[in-house]
């Protein structure tokens, strides 16, 4: 439908002179204008039925550049029903209002909307699964409480040529390990060994020869004389080789001994004495550390893997520069605190739940829209 020069008149008997430029900014127009204006003078007719309103920032920043741009545009009075309200635009301002328009097109109200509410469920699952993954391990040794990391990717602005950066929220790094110092519990085992401060045991697989870190020190002697953890790990050294402590001893007398006690000091050199009366020193542990911790990749067991983003670990021996020291018959705990993870859980949940149900009115609104 296209107004002449002499104007239109509608059915309602509101009068539509020629050359009028009238718009109610209140919404997106999705579809091309229903005709296109033939003279200088001549209006296109855009219908109610082809807005989708905009209940976002973004749509709000977007109109409100866009009235800046385009300060003619007026709404109709009430003469015309909401069934037949029509918007009129002059030829030119149809020009800029579907170039200003493209881009908000080439992303959708729907994309839009339900993107963003995508995102922060997704957000909030992670965040339930990494506290869950804390409270659930409270109680294992040595352990490092992980929080959840997302970084804002709101788009503020349009998309560049079409191109849809997503709204939300982003999980770059969504676990983010917290490697506070655990409380040291007293075990009075021999075996049991806790690091205070810097530095990680090194243990490594005899079956997949691979070498991974952990803050663990509850070890065992395998029936070969083995130090592994509990998972079956070897215990790395100083010297770069497995430690292990020979159950049995012979001295220059050829009198035989057991192992009576074995002692591990702070500096980590242990120190075995048998039923022969013979002292032996079985070696020292070796503790490692990285120029950014964070960057070691979980593997599960309370045990991790050296990254580029960790850089490669740093050796020496318990209390050498910056490294912590060793308290034997004692174990860490975990730093995880239980009261404060269930108050997150509780606002993770909260989180959940409502994005739930956003999403939910989203879709209902979104075909009542379209309806």
């Amino acid at each position: 439908m296209v107004v002449g020069a002499d104007g239109l008149r509608t059915a309602g008997g509101f009068f539509l002179p020629a050359g009028t430029s009238a718009f109610f900014c209140f919404g997106l127009i999705r579809p091309k204008p229903l005709s296109t204006a033939r003279k200088s003078r001549a209006v296109s007719i855009v219908r109610i039925s082809d807005i989708v309103p905009f209940f976002l920032e973004f749509a709000i920043t977007k109109q409100k550049a866009f009235a800046g741009r385009h300060s003619k545009f007026q709404a109709f009075g009430p003469s015309i029903s909401d069934e037949d309200k029509i918007f009129c635009l002059s030829p030119v301002l149809v020009r800029k209002l579907n170039s200003d328009l493209t881009a908000i097109n080439q992303t959708g109200v729907e994309a839009f909307m339900i993107s963003t509410i995508r995102n922060a469920l997704h957000m909030a699952s992670q965040d339930i699964a990494i506290i869950t993954n804390n409270i659930a391990n409270a109680g294992s040794t040595g352990f490092k409480r992980s929080d959840s990391h997302f970084l804002d990717s709101y788009a503020e602005a349009p998309p560049i040529r079409g191109r849809n950066v997503g709204f939300g929220a982003l999980a770059e790094e969504p676990r983010r390990q917290d490697n506070k110092q655990g409380a040291l519990k007293v075990t009075n085992a021999a075996l049991d060994v806790a690091v205070s401060g810097v530095g990680m045991f090194i243990t490594t697989s005899e079956v997949e020869g691979d070498v991974t870190f952990t803050r663990d020190g509850s070890f065992l002697l395998d029936i070969a004389g083995n130090v592994t953890t509990t998972d079956g790990r070897g215990v790395i050294g100083i010297d770069g080789q497995p430690l292990a402590i020979p159950p049995e001893h012979v001295n220059a007398r050829g009198e035989s001994g057991l192992i009576e006690t074995i002692d591990i000091n702070e500096r980590g050199q242990i120190q075995v004495t048998y039923g022969n009366g013979s002292i032996i020193d079985r070696g020292a542990i070796a503790l490692a550390d990285f120029p950014n911790i964070g960057g070691l990749r979980t593997i599960g067991g309370g045990h991790f893997k050296a990254t580029e983003k960790s850089g490669p670990p740093f050796v020496a021996l318990p209390m050498e520069g910056n490294f912590g020291k060793l308290f034997s018959g004692h174990l860490e705990a975990s730093n995880t605190n239980i009261t404060n993870e269930l108050t997150k859980l509780m606002k993770a949940q909260q989180a959940y739940s409502g994005s739930a149900r956003l999403m939910q009115s989203a879709t209902e609104m979104t075909k009542s829209l379209m309806r």
